[in-house]
C-alpha cells in the first residue's frame, strides 16, 4: 500500500491495475468499459458483488475511472513516454454508474463488515486527496450525465 501521489494509479496497487490494462489493450485496442470491468472482476481486482469491500477493489475502481477520464479528456492514455495504442474507449452510462457508486461509497466512507473503509481511512488525511477525490467524482459525474445519466443527489 505504497502511494507516491494522490491518484489511485500512483500506488503499488495502481501499477498492478495499469499492468492488467496494458495487457488487455494489447489484445483489445477497441475498449469497452463493460468488458474491462468484467476482466478486472475475473482477475480478482474488482468484487463480483458490491457488498464486498477491499482496498484493492477501491483502488481499481478509482484507477479505472482515472484511466477512462484521461482518455475522454485527452484522447489518449499515457503511462510512460508513449501513449498506448487505443482505437476507441467507450462506456455505457451503466458502466460509469457502477464506478461512480463505488467511488461515492469511498467518499462517504461506507464501511465494510469490520466497520471501516480502509481506502478512505488511509487517504482522507493525505494533503490534497479530499479535494482531488471530490473534483474527480464531479468529473466522472459529468461524464455520466453526458451518457444520459441523471445528476447525483447531494
Amino acid at each position: 500500500m505504497v502511494n507516491w501521489g494522490i491518484k489511485a494509479i500512483q500506488s503499488d496497487e495502481g501499477l498492478d491495475v495499469i499492468d492488467l490494462f496494458e495487457a488487455f489493450v494489447e489484445k483489445h485496442p477497441d475498449l469497452e468499459m463493460k468488458e474491462l470491468i468484467a476482466y478486472y472482476k475475473v482477475q480478482g481486482f474488482l468484487a463480483k458483488d458490491k457488498t464486498e469491500i477491499d482496498y484493492l477493489y477501491d483502488t481499481t475502481a478509482i484507477a479505472l475511472s482515472e484511466i477512462y477520464l484521461e482518455y475522454r479528456e485527452t484522447g489518449e492514455v499515457v503511462f510512460g513516454n508513449e501513449p498506448l495504442v487505443i482505437r476507441s474507449f467507450t462506456a455505457m452510462k451503466e458502466d460509469v454508474q457502477f464506478l461512480r457508486t463505488l467511488i461515492d461509497d469511498i467518499i462517504q466512507e461506507r464501511p465494510d463488515e469490520d466497520g471501516e473503509r480502509e481506502y478512505a481511512d488511509l487517504h482522507k488525511e493525505t494533503p490534497g486527496w479530499p479535494a482531488y477525490i471530490r473534483d474527480f467524482f464531479e468529473r466522472l459525474n459529468s461524464e455520466y450525465i453526458k451518457l444520459g445519466g441523471r445528476e447525483a443527489k447531494k
